[in-house]
């Protein structure tokens, strides 16, 4: 995707929506609930990453994969913690936001120390659906990968 947000200053109200949209979301993936993550995307949302050499399409793909993430997690005895930071926000025409973030993955193995998983920059289409932002893409660069 790559685009970058207009030098524009959104309104505090839609960042501080956006904010809180993310950190729902994100407790819900933390959280276990694949299926509730999932509901955070449109029903023909996609998920793109530079790890993966196709892009996941449709929420019930999107919820297949997360659980499968989850059940390796656990079987591991592995803890993943997601954390967004230095947000940017792009108001486009159509309704829809452009939103451009950090994303670092931390993971806790029981018993052991915290190490940063991986680092990333995230890129997302939202929009609203019925009072609730849902993502209509998401494309994930991991750093180092090329």
């Amino acid at each position: 995707m790559t685009e970058t947000p207009s030098a524009e200053i959104v309104s505090a109200g839609l960042y501080q929506d956006v904010q809180q949209f993310y950190g729902k979301q994100m407790q819900l993936l933390d959280d276990g609930d694949a299926a509730g993550w999932a509901d955070s995307f449109t029903v023909d949302g996609t998920f793109q990453a530079n790890v993966r050499p196709d892009p996941v399409v449709g929420r019930e793909a999107i919820r297949r994969g997360a659980q499968q993430s989850l059940d390796r997690l656990a079987a591991e005895k592995l803890v993943w913690r997601h954390w967004f930071g230095m947000l940017t926000l792009a108001e486009r025409p159509d309704g829809s936001v452009f939103a451009r973030c950090y994303a670092q993955i931390l993971e806790s193995a029981a018993g052991g120390a915290t190490t940063v998983r991986s680092s990333t920059v995230c890129e997302d289409v939202l929009v609203r659906d019925g009072g609730r932002w849902l993502v209509r893409s998401r494309h994930v660069r991991r750093d180092g990968i090329a």
